[in-house]
């Protein structure tokens, strides 16, 4: 067993050792485990700190084949109890056994201590009593250590705190460079503020803040920035100074001088202030982007409650005002008096006596037709009525003298008188036929009126044409005029529901070739039939009277573009109804 003299000169020279290196931060565990193998002659293999989930090495600090041969068994050894192990792979000599010693430290963590002794042996209280030296310097180091990282995270959680407190821009920056210095551990910081792209101006530094801008030191960190920032690359001694961490909205930059060995640099905890100082710097824009969102925000809201009420109100104002339901029709004006006339024979033209536009008295000329079926057919029972005529009388002549008997052994004279006579009638009334056919091809004005035909001789002089085909329109201008307008198929209902026999069903229109004029009427009546137009649509036909107080050029078939006034509805069932009728002609349901 070590005695008390000899342990103490062990720790006071160890003492004396980490005071003469200047650094109070140095672990004081690697100089007294230097002494005890020198002081001592007891070699110390290995020091670990061991807890349930890991195994850490505090002892020699770069990894020998001894200590890396020991680290299977020593996470075995317990607190209080002392094991041998054999090292097999020493390279001094083979097979040593080695004395292992566990010190609890604090919790469930434990110092576990190798030691090899050459010169004397070391028997179980010894290497307990050099566990337990180890165990206790390590537990006052790491008290030192908690108390320091106590004060400096109050340090740290202060300057958070004055540094987003109202401060300027100058004072956070020297902030930084001193204050940050100091709690990272690093020997000097060097801030730039950027200027343009790449040209970057010195502001500050630790201990000064007076450099020359174009001092060499300064230009050659002001160079390695700018290279840094055109590779867009950041490490612990030269990064960016912005919320996102990057060079692109970087308004200040940080370069750092930890190039002493003494130094402790904590770039952890220097990237943490600089974070700070960055949103410190940028807390105007940030506030100034909560107020532009907030404001956002409350514009949205806004015009989301305005949207609402809007459509409330409109759809109030849909389902309880009513307006006029005005069904679109077209359709085209004619006068009252006015007739198609059609060819009443297939023949030939042979006489035009009219001009298109020309007005005629009834009873006038207007064409003539010459049909010579017609024609040969009248002769034909001309002649047969008059051979017919001629027996007749001859055996009215005979029949006196005759009595009853026949002529020739044929029918007897009075039978035969019969049937002669009924033969004349019969070829007299087909003779008036034909007669009135023929009459029937000089083709008079069947009233006093107006020819309507583009270019009537060229178009029919000469020109076979059939029974039945047209040949002209006469219209009388001084009659009446009406409008005849077709009502799409799908819309008719309406119009039927609002025309009662007490009140007829209005309807304004304008003409497509004065559009600036509208006229209204009313619509006296409503075809039975169905008809399908130009467009292929079905639609039925109505008419309405043209007022006599309408001033306006009247034109045979003047285009119209009318309205149907279907009487009073909500606005909800006159701009859906297109759909509402979709539905019930096509739904499944």
């Amino acid at each position: 067993m070590f005695s008390e003299a000899e342990l103490a000169d062990v720790l006071e020279s160890s003492f004396e050792e980490h005071a003469q290196l200047g650094n109070q931060r140095r672990s004081l565990i690697p100089i007294v485990a230097k002494n005890i193998s020198q002081q001592l002659k007891t070699w110390i293999v290995g020091l670990w700190q061991v807890d349930d989930q890991r195994c850490v090495r505090l002892w020699p600090v770069e990894p020998t084949p001894e200590s890396l041969g020991l680290e299977a068994e020593i996470s075995r050894i317990q607190p209080g109890s002392v094991v041998q192990a054999v090292l097999q792979n020493s390279t001094a000599s083979p097979n040593r056994t080695i004395v292992c010693a566990g010190s609890p430290l604090a919790g469930t963590m434990s110092v576990i201590v190798a030691l090899d002794s050459e010169n004397r042996s070391i028997d179980e209280a010894s290497a307990l009593q050099l566990s337990d030296l180890l165990s206790d310097l390590r537990r006052r180091e790491l008290l030192a250590t908690l108390s320091s990282n106590s004060q400096k995270s109050a340090q740290i959680v202060h300057w958070i705190t004055q540094i987003h407190m109202d401060r300027s821009e100058t004072e956070r920056l020297h902030a930084l460079a001193t204050d940050g210095a100091l709690l990272s551990g690093a020997d000097r910081i060097v801030l730039f503020k950027r200027k343009s792209q790449r040209n970057w101006e010195f502001c500050c530094s630790t201990g000064t803040d007076s450099f020359a801008s174009r001092s060499s030191e300064i230009n050659q960190l002001r160079a390695r920035l700018v290279e840094a920032q055109e590779k867009n690359e950041s490490t612990d001694d030269l990064f960016p100074l912005s919320p996102s961490g990057s060079w692109e909205d970087a308004t200040y930059a940080c370069v750092v001088d930890a190039s002493s060995e003494s130094s402790s640099y904590a770039p952890n905890i220097l990237r943490l202030l600089a974070d700070q100082f960055a949103m410190a710097i940028d807390q105007p824009n940030r506030k100034r982007q909560a107020h532009q969102r907030s404001r956002k925000k409350f514009i949205k809201r806004m015009l989301t409650a305005a949207t609402l009420a809007f459509a409330g109100m409109i759809i109030i104002v849909l389902l309880t005002m009513k307006t006029d339901l005005k069904i679109h029709v077209v359709g085209e004006i004619y006068p009252v008096v006015r007739q198609q006339i059609f060819s009443p024979e297939t023949g030939v033209i042979t006489e035009v006596f009219v001009e298109h536009g020309q007005q005629v008295k009834q009873g006038d000329f207007i064409c003539q037709l010459r049909s010579d079926r017609l024609e040969v057919l009248r002769e034909q029972i001309r002649e047969e009525l008059i051979s017919t005529q001629a027996r007749l009388a001859a055996l009215q002549t005979i029949s006196p003298r005759m009595n009853t008997s026949s002529v020739n052994g044929g029918l007897p004279v009075t039978v035969e008188q019969s049937e002669l006579a009924e033969r004349v009638s019969s070829l007299e009334e087909q003779l008036k036929l034909v007669t009135d056919q023929l009459n029937t091809l000089t083709i008079r004005a069947p009233f006093d009126g107006q020819v309507i035909r583009e270019r009537v001789r060229e178009e029919l002089l000469g020109r076979p044409v059939q029974q039945g085909q047209f040949l002209f329109q006469l219209i009388d201008p001084k009659s009446d005029w009406e409008v005849v307008v077709r009502i799409p198929e799908r819309e008719l209902r309406h119009v039927l529901d609002a025309q009662t026999e007490e009140e007829l069903v209005p309807l304004t229109y304008l003409l497509e070739t004065s559009p600036e004029h509208e006229h209204s009427s009313e619509i006296i009546r409503i075809s039975d039939a169905t008809e399908m137009d130009s467009t292929g649509n079905l639609s039925t036909r109505a008419w309405a009277p043209v007022q006599d107080d309408q001033p306006f050029e009247r034109r045979l078939g003047a285009g119209v573009l009318g309205r149907v006034h279907c009487g009073q509805r909500t606005w909800f069932s006159v701009l859906t109804r297109g759909f509402s009728e979709f539905w019930l002609r096509y739904s499944p349901f």
